[in-house]
């Protein structure tokens, strides 16, 4: 497999994100204005140096995608990741920076690789405007460990538009994610 790779963010479901947002900003977090994906999810970020902790909740299930026998269902993992064992941490994200070589090196170390997927979104920005922000997902699947996902992230966009350092500044002075512990 090819270097070792940054962590790009986590993913954690919740149930109710207005509920989610003030438990995180109770915590001294700042989190981004509320997003919507268009496959049926919403989040909030807590951006922090070089990663973030995305709080993702289900907006509507008439959304989401058809499924293909290669392709990896981001919200019916996430929804069935709730169901199953209720809120928590349920996807490990890593950084890239050439999807085609994240599937290449995936493949090469025997992983099941799903079909790629990209999508955009708005991000409403601290001063009130907006951006399009998008992104190129490369998942796989370990079958020694159904309940977690795995894939890597390449932002299409400028880090400007993503990355503020408004949304980094926290009350609790938090500013990394150093390491992930995954217990089975």
């Amino acid at each position: 497999m090819s270097a070792p790779r940054g962590i790009d963010h986590l993913v954690l479901p919740v149930c109710d994100l207005d509920a989610a947002r003030a438990t995180y900003s109770g915590l001294g977090f700042t989190c981004t204005p509320e997003a919507f994906h268009p496959f049926g999810t919403k989040n909030f970020l807590v951006q922090l140096q070089g990663a973030f902790l995305e709080v993702l909740a289900v907006h509507d299930r008439g959304l989401y995608p058809p499924q293909g026998p290669e392709d990896f269902s981001f919200p019916r993992f996430n929804d069935g990741f709730l169901a199953r064992l209720g809120e928590g941490f349920s996807m490990l994200v890593m950084d890239s920076r050439d999807p085609g070589a994240d599937r290449a090196s995936f493949l090469d170390a025997g992983l099941k690789v799903h079909a790629p997927f990209s999508f955009g979104r708005d991000a409403v920005l601290p001063d009130g405007s907006s951006a399009r922000v998008g992104f190129d997902l490369t998942f796989v699947s370990d079958p020694g460990l159904p309940d977690c996902g795995f894939f890597t992230c390449r932002q299409q966009h400028t880090p400007e538009l993503f990355w503020k350092p408004d949304y980094q500044r926290h009350a609790n002075t938090a500013h990394s994610v150093r390491s992930v512990v995954l217990a089975g």
